[in-house]
């Protein structure tokens, strides 16, 4: 996935191909690579839940809280945690 404002790529899909043809060789594998230091979106700039959620794993470490990146967001992750228990 790019960045649309630099350009950036931050989100890899990997696929396993063979080197002399160049084909996937099976495309039931697939890796996804994330790349945070290449994530520069602000927080006014977050769209999406990938968006918050790739926010949210850069900054963790700066944030006191939650509640900047949006309530309906955090309550979704609490729903998700809770049917996990």
């Amino acid at each position: 996935m790019r960045d649309e404002e630099d350009g950036t790529h931050f989100l890899h899909d990997i696929s396993l191909c063979n080197g002399d043809t160049g084909t996937i060789f099976y495309d039931q594998l697939v890796f996804i690579y994330l790349e945070l230091i290449n994530y520069v979106k602000a927080e006014a700039d977050l769209g999406s839940d990938l968006d918050r959620w790739l926010y949210v794993l850069k900054n963790m470490s700066k944030m006191d809280n939650f509640a900047s990146v949006s309530e309906d967001f955090v309550e979704k992750v609490r729903a998700g945690l809770s049917k996990n228990e």
